[in-house]
């Protein structure tokens, strides 16, 4: 029995096919600008996050540098030389199965901000394509490594879109506002309940012990509302700008 597929499914399979480009890269440990016992964890890490996160990416496979045809030349050219203009050229050196060599460099541009110098060479052409990312790196590592993962892969296969800024939700701040905003709504409801049951307490035709017990409720539910409307209103308001003002602070950067 013959199977055929239909005309408009070969040429979205073909489609899809010239679309996709995937890429074999090789990572080298990524520079910095200070000794390594002042750097954050985070910071030291981050070259083997990136290559994690480059890794998880569809059409992207990172070739262990164990795995290179010729160790020795990791030596020879250098991490620095292997990235630039006037190195050996790579076509006398034995990468195979590698498409695109990683490196790069973290410097510290300010107290707590980092910036990071992609090199990607291209082995076949020699030809170098730069990623840049600056912002507050040691404290949002992964997101900042997620980011310049994404933006490599992009770049190297044509596939997703690049990302200039990712802004970071302070989370706290952002829970500290949504805390106080319900704060203010229940404190605003119990308050109106107050009132409600002061009415009730003033139509009250009851016996003394009811009367106290509307009084003694209405009284509850006023105090409570109010606790919470004043309470809860600081907390919001302080929230909110510091989910604000610190957006400078937490946005990383992507040239």
């Amino acid at each position: 029995m013959k199977c055929f597929l239909p005309g408009w499914t070969i040429f979205i399979l073909l489609l899809a096919a010239g679309f996709a480009y995937p890429a074999n890269v090789s990572i080298f440990s990524f520079k910095t600008t200070a000794s390594g016992f002042a750097l954050p964890p985070s910071i030291q890490n981050f070259t083997a996050l990136y290559k994690t996160e480059l890794a998880k990416i569809p059409g992207m496979q990172v070739v262990e540098r164990e795995n290179l045809a010729d160790l020795s030349s990791e030596i020879a050219l250098g991490q620095t030389g292997i990235l630039s203009s006037s190195a050996t050229p790579l076509d006398s050196v034995r990468f195979e199965g590698v498409d695109y060599i990683i490196g790069g460099t973290l410097t510290e541009i300010k107290s707590g901000r980092y910036r990071v110098d992609l090199a990607i060479r291209e082995v076949k052409t020699a030809k170098i394509i730069g990623e840049k990312l600056s912002g507050r790196i040691s404290r949002y590592n992964e997101a900042a490594a997620r980011l310049l993962a994404n933006n490599t892969a992009c770049l190297l296969t044509g596939q997703g879109r690049l990302v200039q800024k990712k802004v970071i939700p302070r989370t706290g701040a952002l829970i500290a506002t949504a805390a106080g905003l319900a704060g203010v709504a229940a404190g605003a409801f119990l308050r109106h309940r107050g009132g409600e049951a002061y009415g009730d307490y003033k139509a009250c035709t009851g016996t003394l012990d009811e009367i106290a017990a509307a009084y003694d409720e209405a009284q509850s539910l006023t105090n409570t509302g109010e606790i919470l409307l004043y309470g809860a209103g600081p907390l919001a308001f302080f929230g909110a700008l510091f989910t604000l003002t610190g957006r400078g602070q937490r946005t990383l950067t992507c040239e």
